[in-house]
């Protein structure tokens, strides 16, 4: 065997494993990269839902005081951490319901017309 030869093949073989590692490292970092930033995506989608049931549910609560008391003018409410301010606008038949709803960094507007005589109905509806 030549000694020489035996120094070169070491030193490829080497070079070799420290490119390879590298490179599995790099791939392994960017798994873990992707999987936290899919984990934060899924959180965030989740409380941007949450935000919306919560506001959903304001929004019912403001209707059904509608529905008994048609002289209700809205009011602000705490669901589960969610703060709404709910504003009800108009006489006779016809109010409009403005309602903001905020939850964390989500924010959510609802407005709705209501007929609320003869028969209480909504007659448009936005978010």
């Amino acid at each position: 065997m030549d000694p020489k030869r035996t120094k070169t093949s070491g030193a490829i073989a080497l070079a070799s494993m420290v490119v390879l590692g590298s490179i599995v490292t790099l791939i392994v970092i960017s798994i873990v990269v992707l999987g936290i930033s899919s984990r934060e995506n899924a959180f965030n989608t989740n409380q941007a839902s949450l935000g919306f049931i919560r506001a959903e549910g304001c929004f019912e609560e403001a209707l059904l005081h509608l529905s008994r008391d048609d002289t209700y003018t809205g009011g602000n409410y705490e669901i589960d951490g969610s703060q709404c301010t709910v504003v009800v606008d108009g006489t006779g038949e016809e109010r409009s319901l403005a309602l903001e709803s905020e939850t964390g960094n989500y924010h959510h507007h609802f407005s709705a017309l209501i007929q609320v005589d003869p028969v209480f109905a909504i007659l448009d509806f936005s978010y």
